[in-house]
């Protein structure tokens, strides 16, 4: 008798034990910039974008 009741504990604790794990989808979206803002700097001169000519504290907007 001791020994049913022994077995029927170990497999009472090991239904417990069971977890179902259940896996689910996770789509994760990113956006990849197609235009880069460069902010230049330009000590004295120009510089020449494409064949645009830029000059101190111009925003350029470049194609990635």
């Amino acid at each position: 008798m001791k020994k049913t009741i022994a077995v029927l504990i170990t497999v009472l604790l090991c239904l417990g034990a069971v977890v179902s794990v259940s896996a689910t989808s996770t789509d994760i979206i990113t956006e990849v910039p197609t235009w880069l803002s460069i902010d230049l700097t330009v000590s004295g001169g120009k510089v020449q974008v494409n064949g645009t000519d830029y000059g101190n504290g111009t925003v350029v907007m470049i194609p990635y």
